[in-house]
């Protein structure tokens, strides 16, 4: 699938959203819309079933073999180095804490592992949501590459009728509160993306026909939609997936509101936006053992003051991000996608 600057935009105001639910969870903001976070993580969902099903489409005309490996490749080039290496880091943060996870975090297990535990596992809890993806990694592409080419969107509507089905029998049957994160409690969000992909031509169409007074109020609509419906566990993915599909052909139309997507600083914020997320969760340990609030570990000195101010410690965590984000852009995640395979 062609690259869409614009989309990068949106991964970038998506993983804001998580950001400020994780590191503000106590702001007034916050608690106005206190599903903010899981926003912003359906979002990327979304986008993910969006662009995977088309770069498998894309691959249906290879060999299988050689689509397989491409998209294997591919994706493990993009994914595990960043991802791998923060994991090791991490054993000179809190060891003891690395090593009762570390075999759900190395096999993408981490959200069977909050569910094992019925708790969050600390600075490690986002990850869950990079676990659901490796899972949909691994069971979307044997659909798109074995099912013949005009039984695809025959999948994509089982696969979320499927979904939404044991979503609704582990409701009734299992007690736990992190039911949310299984892969198919999160697969009907891919779905969203994957028929988008395949009928675009329709929808696209469908969107450009509208005038503006209609796509405002088709805007307004989702948003009370999404408000009303974000914390009710069988119907919220449901209203995520009808906004983040909007929101994606909204960014192939062009009004003046569009500038703000073509900004260069949003689109490459975007482009970073995997490591801002991997990385966003373990900035607050750094930074508190930087500024000598926390001391868990004799290799992370006190370099900073610590001058005991929320907005102080937040200033900082931002740069510490945004210079952890870029640098690993450029120095590990960028040299590895040189190895790429462009071809399909």
């Amino acid at each position: 699938m062609l690259y869409q600057p614009r989309l990068d935009t949106l991964r970038f105001f998506s993983v804001i959203l998580v950001i400020i639910s994780h590191w503000l969870p106590n702001s007034e903001f916050v608690k106005a819309i206190p599903f903010m976070g899981n926003i912003g993580v359906s979002f990327f969902f979304v986008i993910s079933g969006y662009l995977i099903t088309g770069n498998l489409m894309r691959l249906k005309e290879k060999k299988l073999s050689d689509a397989f490996g491409f998209f294997y490749w591919n994706r493990s080039l993009r994914i595990f180095p960043i991802y791998y290496l923060s994991l090791i880091a991490l054993l000179f943060v809190d060891f003891e804490f690395w090593e009762d996870n570390a075999i759900y975090l190395f096999t993408y297990l981490t959200n069977f592992r909050i569910l094992a535990v019925n708790n969050w596992i600390g600075v490690f809890s986002h990850l869950w949501s990079l676990a659901v993806e490796e899972q949909f990694y691994l069971i979307w592409p044997l659909v798109i590459l074995l099912v013949p080419r005009e039984k695809i969107a025959l999948s994509v509507y089982l696969t979320f009728f499927i979904s939404c089905l044991l979503k609704i029998v582990v409701f009734f049957f299992v007690n736990s509160s992190f039911i949310d994160i299984l892969p198919f409690s999160q697969f009907d969000l891919f779905m969203f993306g994957a028929l988008l992909s395949l009928k675009s031509g329709m929808f696209d169409n469908m969107i450009r026909s509208l005038s503006k007074t209609q796509l405002l109020i088709i805007s307004t609509s989702l948003c009370v939609l999404v408000y009303f419906t974000g914390t009710v566990y069988l119907l919220k993915n449901l209203s995520l997936g009808l906004i983040s599909c909007f929101l994606i052909l909204f960014m192939n139309l062009n009004f003046k509101i569009h500038r703000v997507a073509d900004f260069k600083l949003f689109v490459f914020l975007g482009k970073i936006s995997y490591g801002l997320y991997l990385y966003h969760n373990f900035i607050p340990v750094v930074m508190r053992n930087l500024c000598g609030i926390e001391r868990k570990n004799k290799f992370m000195p006190a370099l900073l003051p610590n001058l005991n101010s929320p907005i102080y410690q937040l200033i900082i965590q931002v740069f510490l991000l945004l210079m952890v984000s870029v640098m690993s852009w450029y120095l590990i995640e960028k040299p590895f996608l040189r190895f790429k395979k462009l071809n399909y």
